[in-house]
Formats: C-alpha cells, structure tokens, sequence
C-alpha cells in the first residue's frame, strides 16, 4: 500500500507557477495531480542523477500540456515540491534515470 505523505511548496516552486500561470491552462488541475503522485508514490518518481531530487511528469489533457515538477523526498512523512515547469509534448517519453535536460 502507498504512503500518503503532506506535500509543500517551497517559495522557488510557488513563483515559478505564477510565472506558468499566464500561459498553462488548468494549472490548479496539474498541480493537484501531480501532488497525488507526489504524496502517495514519491520513491517511483526516478532519481535526478548526483542530488536529493527526484522528478513527477504529468500527462497531458485536454488544455493542459505535459509537465514536470522536481521535488524531494524530506522524511517520511512529508515531500517538498521545488520546480515546475512545461514540457514540449513528446520530451518526457525520451528521458532516462540520467539524462534530465538542464
């Protein structure tokens, strides 16, 4: 059975979504989503290779593009999200454990 851990947002995360917010629409609907990965399968999320982070994708729906968020894992009962960002459509089915695009 999953874990259900409490998620925050650290400030880096929450001003990048005001910058998102614009031009990615249903972001609160993203968001939501992506938290539930986050609190209940955190440890399926792969590892960004040499830190503490690991990444969740979000699958893309209607009016929303696929996204990406970088979180760590802070014990084990809490997560903290640090980044969001969209991705171009297509670009999370080409990555592996290793190779993150920075």
């Amino acid at each position: 059975m999953a874990r259900h851990r409490q998620v925050r947002y650290d400030y880096t995360f929450e001003e990048q979504a005001k910058l998102l917010e614009p031009n990615v629409q249903r972001l609160d609907e993203i968001i939501r989503s992506v938290e539930w990965k986050m609190a209940n399968y955190a440890e399926k999320c792969p590892k960004m290779a040499g830190t503490i982070l690991r990444i969740a994708f979000t699958d893309p729906f209607p009016n929303a593009p696929p996204m990406r968020v970088l979180f760590s894992i802070e014990d084990e009962n809490n997560v903290v999200a640090h980044w969001i960002e969209s991705l171009e459509a297509g670009m999370e089915e080409d990555l592996e454990d290793d190779d993150i695009p920075f």
